[in-house]
């Protein structure tokens, strides 16, 4: 491998790390503070509203174990 390769994964010719750029880590951080915003969203909505013909499960700790017990949840674990 020549250098230019190593440095496309992140690494100097001599096996250094390389810091990303700090816009991609700006970038990351917003993006992944908005997945746990919507995630906090979903928690907070299945308690008010569940899905017809779903396992009827409001506690959110206790809903993903109702859909491995229900035959027809599971193939949509599946997919």
């Amino acid at each position: 491998l020549d250098s230019s390769k190593l440095y496309d994964r992140n690494f100097e010719f001599n096996n250094v790390m390389v810091y990303p750029h700090v816009q991609w880590l700006r970038e990351a951080e917003v993006k992944h503070g908005r997945v746990c915003m919507l995630a906090f969203v979903g928690m907070v909505v299945q308690q008010l509203y569940q899905i017809p013909g779903l396992p009827q499960e409001p506690d959110w700790a206790k809903a993903l174990d109702a859909c491995y017990n229900d035959p027809v949840a599971q193939l949509g674990l599946v997919q």
